[in-house]
């Protein structure tokens, strides 16, 4: 664990090197200290929006093991969003697996597998929000643009992978896990269990898609969310003064969203610092806003979702009266800390 920690601080020490490298100080200084943070008040209102229909999306997932009341998924969800902000690879995630389960008395394995649910459904939404933003929106045709494209062309082919692997996975179960037996069969007996443990867990959170009355709930809400953030990037657009037209800073808010999120798979340290800083800068960027104003932009977008969720996380964080130590207790870890489907 110490290994990983020390790693995710040198990934976000290096990020940060990368973003204030050849800025101008002054210039990334005026640009902070000028900005307008009139606008940090609707972005932060969009950043609890956004929370309130993570909520409700999880909600609908969590269903097919009990109804539970909003108020409560709710508190749970932002306790696990406070949780990643300050603990280190996403712990936020078990926390939130820990306390619904403790309250609702559910496996904590099960409302764990309803967590990968909810991620794959974002990589999903965020995939074909990536391809429309790459391949069809009006990206300037600079030295980025065929990079850009091509990563546009990579991501379609691995959003169809992703497409069709869960299809079999609903039509023909025990095919597609004997498959990804022969494929993890080339590696050790302990990796290979666990991704056929995990695999299971996912197809069983997958029977959320069968109901097609609460999949529609969640297949909305799974796109619904990247319209807010988009919406919040682009209100945060107005807080600085970024040359661009109208037109140009909804795409250019689009493209920070996507990079931004992808940014967020590497492993850092808590909060994503550094390596979120990056994508958002070298998506303005693309679109020649200068870099110190592009860094100074990704400061404050990353500081209006960051605290709001921080203050909000905490708020509920005191209110279920919980502690990170009980979170190191492994017996509080889904299913005494195993991975979900792990059980036997």
């Amino acid at each position: 664990m110490k290994l990983k920690i020390a790693l995710g601080i040198i990934v976000s020490i290096v990020f940060l090197y990368i973003a204030f490298a050849n800025i101008n100080l002054t210039d990334f200084w005026l640009a902070i200290k000028d900005a307008n943070y009139f606008f940090l008040i609707p972005a932060s209102l969009l950043v609890v929006l956004s929370l309130l229909v993570r909520a409700y999306r999880w909600k609908y997932l969590l269903i097919l093991q009990k109804d539970i009341e909003f108020k409560s998924v709710f508190s749970a969800l932002s306790v696990g969003f406070f949780g990643n902000c300050v603990l280190w690879f996403r712990g936020g995630e078990i926390v939130r697996a820990y306390l619904i389960g403790k309250n609702e008395k559910l496996s904590k394995s099960s409302v764990f597998a309803t967590i990968l649910v909810e991620r794959i459904m974002d990589v999903l939404s965020l995939l074909v929000l990536a391809v429309f933003v790459i391949l069809f929106l009006p990206i300037p045709q600079n030295e980025y643009y065929n990079y850009i494209r091509n990563f546009g062309l990579i991501l379609f082919a691995a959003e169809m992978g992703v497409i069709i692997f869960v299809i079999m996975l609903l039509a023909k179960k025990d095919l597609t896990l004997r498959i990804a037996g022969k494929i993890l069969g080339f590696f050790p007996k302990r990796i290979k269990d666990l991704g056929l443990n995990i695999i299971g867990s996912f197809i069983d959170g997958l029977e959320i898609i069968r109901s097609v009355k609460h999949f529609n709930k969640i297949f909305v809400t799974s796109f619904g969310l990247w319209a807010i953030a988009i919406m919040q990037a682009f209100v945060l657009m107005f807080s600085l003064d970024i040359e661009l037209n109208l037109n140009m800073m909804l795409v250019a808010s689009s493209v920070a969203v996507v990079l931004g999120s992808f940014a967020l798979t590497i492993p850092s340290s808590p909060g994503f610092v550094g390596t979120y800083h990056v994508a958002v800068q070298a998506a303005l960027i693309i679109f020649y806003v200068d870099k110190s104003i592009a860094l100074g932009y990704a400061v404050i977008y990353h500081a209006s979702g960051y605290l709001t969720s921080l203050g909000i996380g905490f708020y509920y964080f005191l209110k279920e009266n919980i502690k990170f130590a009980t979170m190191r207790n492994k017996d509080n870890l889904p299913e005494n800390g195993a991975l979900p489907g792990s059980e036997k």
